[in-house]
C-alpha cells in the first residue's frame, strides 16, 4: 500500500511538472542540500535562525505580509526580515494573505503574490529576483505559467529531490513536521539524493518547545542540522541553491 501511495504522489508529480514547466538540466557535481520554513511563524525565528547562524547555515523564509492581524502578530514582520537578510539569509515570496488556489482562482493568487512581492521589495531587502513557495502547496498549470515570469524559482510541497530535469516553476520539497517522523524521512531523503546526486529542499513552519502539526520542536532541528551537516554537501538557500543546477561554484 505504501509503495502505491508512493507511486501515485509521484505520478502527480510528474504531471503536473509536464507542463507549464521552466526545466533545467542538472548539473551538479555534489549533492546540494536547501532548508526553508513557510508562512513564517516567530518560532522560526527566535529559535531557528539563531541555531541556523551558530552552525554558519543560511535557510531561505517564505514571508506573508498581509495575513490577518490575529495571524500576523504570530509571524514575521518588516524588522525580523530585514534581519535576515543582514545576516545573509534569504527572504523569499509566500503571497500576502497566504492565498488558497483551491476555491479561489489563478488570477486571484497571482495579484495576491504581487502584492506581497512589492511589499517585500518596499523594504529593499537587496534582492533583484524573488522565489516563491505555494501556499498550501497548490499548484495549477495556469498559477505556474501566470507566476513564472515574477520568481526566479517556485517551490511546492510536492514529495521528492530534484534531478535530472528540474521545473524550476514546480520544485520538489520534503516536509519536516514532528507528528510525521521527520528524521526518519530525513533519513531516507538524504540516502535517495546521494544516489541521484539531486537537490533536496527541506521545509517546515515553527521551531518551538511545542509543536504544532506544522511545525518541529527544537531537539528534532538540532539534529536534523547535524545530520544535514554530516553528508558534507554544500547546504544553500534555495537561490543559491538554483543557480548551482546551471554547475555555478556553490558559495
Amino acid at each position: 500500500m505504501r509503495l502505491l501511495k508512493t507511486a501515485m504522489r509521484e505520478g502527480r508529480t510528474a504531471w503536473l511538472q509536464a507542463f507549464a514547466a521552466r526545466p533545467a538540466a542538472s548539473r551538479l557535481t555534489t549533492p546540494v542540500i536547501s532548508i526553508s520554513f513557510d508562512d513564517v511563524p516567530r518560532s522560526a525565528f527566535e529559535f531557528a535562525r539563531p541555531m541556523l547562524n551558530d552552525a554558519g547555515l543560511k535557510a531561505t523564509f517564505y514571508a506573508c505580509l498581509g495575513m490577518s492581524p490575529q495571524e500576523q502578530a504570530l509571524h514575521l514582520g518588516p524588522d525580523e526580515l530585514l534581519t535576515l537578510v543582514r545576516e545573509g539569509h534569504e527572504v523569499g515570496c509566500h503571497t500576502f494573505s497566504h492565498y488558497r488556489l483551491y476555491g479561489g482562482s489563478a488570477a486571484e493568487l497571482a495579484a495576491d503574490a504581487q502584492r506581497n512581492r512589492l511589499a517585500l521589495q518596499a523594504l529593499d531587502l537587496g534582492v533583484s529576483s524573488l522565489h516563491f513557495s505555494y501556499p498550501f502547496g497548490h499548484v495549477s498549470f495556469t498559477a505556474k505559467r501566470v507566476l513564472a515570469p515574477h520568481y526566479a524559482s517556485m517551490r511546492s510541497s510536492r514529495p521528492g529531490v530534484n534531478s535530472g530535469r528540474v521545473d524550476l516553476n514546480c520544485l520538489k520539497a520534503v516536509p519536516l513536521y514532528e507528528e510525521r517522523k521527520p528524521l526518519v524521512l530525513l533519513e531516507a531523503s538524504i540516502q535517495r539524493t546521494g544516489r541521484c546526486n539531486g537537490w533536496l529542499i527541506l521545509y517546515t513552519h515553527g521551531v518551538c518547545e511545542s509543536p504544532g502539526p506544522h511545525d518541529l520542536s527544537i531537539g528534532s532541528f538540532t539534529r536534523v542540522l547535524e545530520r544535514c551537516a554530516a553528508t558534507g554537501w554544500p547546504i544553500l538557500p534555495v537561490g543559491a541553491a538554483s543557480r548551482t543546477l546551471s554547475g555555478a561554484p556553490a558559495t
